[in-house]
């Protein structure tokens, strides 16, 4: 028995059928695969121009169809639902108004009120605009505080951008440098 001699041997090998079908494949596209490529530009070109066409018709086809499924009660309900869902938005809508006129008259009433009694304010001599709203007149007045500046400031004092160069170590032009003047 020996193992190294005349046994069968073992190894993945691709059944033929395949191999010969890809061979076959490949040489096609070899031979013809500039023709293959045209067709495929072709059948595209054909395709985005016949696509809208081909749409209107379907589209056409499934109105017929739906127009010949049409029922008339069933429409005439949907029709009613819209009405009475835009009567009920209407009438939100109408009442929305309603409300905001009210508080528009209510407004202008103020302002007409306000305007009365600072011309009989002026007409009395305790002058003719309020400086300040009527509920600040029962709070005691109290003196505005300035804010605490605990910061250092952004820059010296005697910093001014208009007077030139003067502390800073920038300016807008670099020095002028001597060098070759050419010549000789």
């Amino acid at each position: 028995m020996d193992e190294e001699g005349g046994g069968d041997h073992l190894g993945n090998q691709n059944p033929s059928f395949i191999s010969d079908s890809f061979h076959l494949g490949v040489g096609f596209l070899q031979t013809y695969g500039w023709f293959v490529v045209m067709a495929v530009v072709a059948l595209f070109c054909i395709k985005s121009k016949f696509e809208p066409r081909i749409n209107r018709y379907m589209k056409k086809q499934e109105e017929q169809r739906e127009y010949s499924q049409y029922d008339a009660d069933k429409a005439a309900r949907r029709q009613q639902s819209m009405d009475d869902a835009r009567r009920r938005l209407q009438e939100k809508l109408d009442a929305q108004a309603a409300l905001f006129s009210e508080k528009q008259k209510q407004i202008e009433e103020q302002k007409r009120k306000e305007k009365l009694e600072d011309w009989d304010r002026h007409q009395q001599g305790r002058g003719y605009k309020s400086k300040y709203k009527a509920h600040e007149e029962s709070e005691p007045r109290k003196p505005l505080k300035k804010p605490s500046s605990s910061k250092k400031p952004l820059r010296n004092n005697d910093y001014n951008p208009l007077m030139g160069d003067s502390g800073g170590g920038s300016s807008l032009r670099s020095p002028h440098r001597g060098g070759a003047t050419g010549g000789g």
